[in-house]
């Protein structure tokens, strides 16, 4: 999978590129930044030195990974300190994602590691950090057909979970609505009972709402030529994850989301928490693809990606 979130310390990782947030200092102060400098240990504070006043907003460069760091590069980068979300913090942190992205592509690594850049001692809070992690990922690797496995390290103590404010009742719809996995019909079987394929579904549904295919493929960030095959029924068996993508960004309710899935030959699964999380928000107007995602994330589920 080219992108993943694990809840784990980024620093016991094992990958090419590992993403520090730093400042221009780059002496390592606190949070990820003092670990990764005492697993550096003498060579990489001396490494590090030499770019000392270097490194602007929203930039990053790379260092040799040194000592104990399981990483062949430790790339830095540099975000903002929250302010009010008013001061171009959104665009410094997004730079942050995408300009490392890049410099680990032009050092040929295969997989990096990113914290949640911001999240911690600057003070940025935690699920629009975590929205705008997932969004600038997910926009790099579609639409610059990024190669890398790319993970976001999450390491939250129980007090940091961030689902209260937004959806206080999640938690128990999905202990009312999980279910244990039944014997799952055959796809063969499922498919052969639809009559509208999933393209001609698909197309029907943005023609009713007027929509076009950029409508849906800039919101997503996905490449035209993605789309292209998917609503040309080029694709055999599109992705749930890409289905529900689609769906949210035609602001499709849980019905009409369901109807789509069956024209895939797929359903909402009462043993998937992930389905339920979708369900749920689909039920209850929360069809905004960053919110849904901080709620994956939460439940320590992978986010939707296209």
């Amino acid at each position: 999978m080219p992108f993943k979130v694990e809840y784990k310390d980024i620093t016991t990782l094992e990958v090419d590129a590992l993403v520090n947030s730093t400042n221009p200092e780059m002496v390592g102060y606190s949070g990820v930044d003092k670990i990764v400098h005492a697993l550096g240990g003498e060579e990489f504070d001396r490494l590090c030195a030499e770019h000392k006043g270097k490194l602007r907003f929203g930039e990053a460069l790379y260092t040799r990974a040194c000592g104990d760091l399981k990483a062949k590069y430790v790339i830095h980068t540099y975000g903002p300190t929250y302010v009010d979300g008013l001061q171009g913090e959104p665009i410094l942190l997004r730079s942050c994602y995408r300009e490392s992205l890049r410099l680990a592509s032009s050092l040929g690594c295969r997989s990096v590691a990113f914290p949640l850049i911001c999240a911690g001692t600057l003070s940025y809070p935690i699920h629009e950090a975590l929205g705008i992690a997932i969004s600038a990922i997910n926009e790099y690797l579609n639409l610059e057909n990024g190669r890398m496995d790319v993970t976001l390290a999450l390491y939250f103590t129980s007090s940091d979970r961030i689902a209260a404010s937004l959806l206080g009742d999640l938690d128990k719809y999905i202990s009312e609505n999980f279910k244990v996995p039944e014997k799952k019909e055959s796809l063969d079987s499922i498919l052969e009972s639809c009559g509208e394929k999933f393209h001609e579904r698909l197309r029907r549904l943005m023609n009713e709402r007027g929509l076009s295919d950029p409508d849906i493929y800039h919101y997503l960030y996905m490449s035209p030529k993605t789309f292209n095959k998917i609503i040309n029924g080029k694709v055999k068996q599109p992705k749930k994850s890409t289905i529900y993508a689609i769906a949210i960004a035609m602001k499709l309710g849980y019905e009409e989301t369901e109807s789509l899935l069956e024209a895939a030959g797929l359903a909402f699964s009462g043993s998937s928490r992930q389905d339920l999380v979708v369900a749920y928000c689909l039920k209850n107007g929360i069809d905004d693809l960053y919110d849904i995602n901080v709620q994956l994330v939460n439940y320590e589920e992978e986010p939707i990606l296209c």
